[in-house]
């Protein structure tokens, strides 16, 4: 797992950076503090603060808590999205081909099991091996890979090395016992008959002014109904022409806090660039390949991202879409072990396919899609990758 928590029921007029330099000063071994954002680009009420100390984190969510500003929020631990495997013999989830005891290998296309799949002729019907729809087999978007990728994430969620976190602790013993009502007796007090009958005066006006109240209110309440729509319609453009202002503003914006790491290409539209955090330890590894960049970072463990990109033929493959190519593609990365890694959005601006991805043997990899502006006709790749930073190169 990620060395990260999430921060739960954080208010949206909460202030991101100042909460960040307020838990900084109170918690050791802090990397970064974000607001989540869902799938519409909108802010959430989780906030997630990264670590790159495996301790620091683990005692914060043995605690259950974190006190921020003089209030205490509820934590719980960060999990990714878990990734799934496809074989691409039979389709299977959960194994490499490597692994796959099916003999016969399985159309992705059509379904259909054959001897060979250089020699097989599709007819072109496509049709899901595992619920029966019209999309290949082996696509993301099909209800049962959603389905066990779902249930795989819960069993991560429920794994009994987590039971201890999040767990409800009774909190009464951290608070002083309120003092006891201090009781005075009443018996020998009797209220006059003139103070009676003030009172009762007083609360036969209080009646009349609530009615009077609750029919003014009853008059009101459909204006209110018609101004609150009005402002819901208004908060939800406003929101949207902001979000549009911070991807302009972000397009613009100078990678001061990023190192970059740059290949030349063979031709004028080629060439690789990986963009690092300074803060994460890098050794560049020299090869004498054009279009090919090589890194290694030194977290916890060495991890190797080697950055390629392929101008001859324009080689643009879709994984889900494209047929010959990407089953080339997939078998060889199956021969050497390696799982593929795609964003949910397209990463093409020409169309919409997806021809950006990653391959990793077994390094759990969060990929999402850049939203903001670009001079190429691919949107760039961000990826999160998990691991304890070293102190120092080799």
């Amino acid at each position: 797992p990620q060395l990260a928590i999430i921060i739960e029921n954080v208010s949206y007029k909460t202030n991101v950076l100042e909460m960040e330099n307020d838990i900084k000063s109170r918690y050791d071994n802090v990397v970064k503090v974000i607001r989540l954002k869902n799938k519409n680009q909108f802010d959430t009420k989780f906030v997630k603060v990264e670590f790159n100390s495996p301790k620091t984190r683990d005692d914060i969510l043995n605690k259950g808590y974190m006190t921020i500003d003089y209030i205490k929020y509820d934590v719980k631990e960060y999990l990714p999205q878990a990734s799934i495997l496809i074989c691409s013999n039979c389709m299977g989830i959960g194994h490499f081909r490597k692994q796959c005891k099916q003999t016969n290998a399985t159309c992705k296309i059509c379904s259909e099991q054959v001897k060979d799949a250089s020699t097989h002729q599709c007819q072109g019907v496509v049709k899901c091996l595992h619920c029966g729809g019209a999309h290949h087999s082996n696509d993301l978007k099909c209800m049962v890979i959603k389905q066990f990728r779902s249930d795989l994430t819960k069993n991560l969620l429920s794994a009994p090395h987590k039971q201890s976190f999040n767990r409800q602790t009774d909190l009464a013993l951290q608070f002083p016992p309120l003092p006891q009502a201090s009781k005075q007796s009443i018996t020998n007090y009797q209220m006059s008959t003139n103070v009676q009958n003030g009172i009762m005066i007083k609360l036969d006006q209080i009646l009349n002014s609530i009615h009077k109240f609750e029919s003014t209110m009853g008059d009101l309440t459909k204006r209110t109904e018609v101004i609150e729509e009005w402002i819901t319609k208004k908060g939800k453009n406003v929101t949207k022409m902001e979000n549009d202002i911070k991807a302009v503003q972000l397009s613009n914006v100078r990678i001061d806090g990023e190192l970059k790491h740059q290949v030349k290409g063979e031709n004028s539209f080629g060439g690789v660039v990986i963009i690092i955090r300074r803060s994460i330890p890098v050794k560049r590894i020299d090869t004498c390949l054009p279009n090919v960049c090589v890194l290694d970072l030194v977290l916890g463990e060495k991890i190797r991202i080697i950055g390629i990109y392929a101008p001859e033929r324009d080689f643009n493959v879709d994984l889900n879409n494209d047929t010959q190519s990407s089953e080339a593609l997939l078998e060889w990365a199956d021969t050497c072990s390696l799982a593929p890694c795609t964003p949910s959005a397209a990463t093409s601006l020409r169309s919409n396919r997806t021809i950006d991805y990653a391959l990793s043997n077994g390094v759990p990899l969060s990929i999402q899609t850049y939203e903001g502006g670009t001079s190429s006709d691919h949107k760039p790749i961000l990826s999160t990758l998990p691991g304890v930073l070293a102190r120092s190169l080799d």
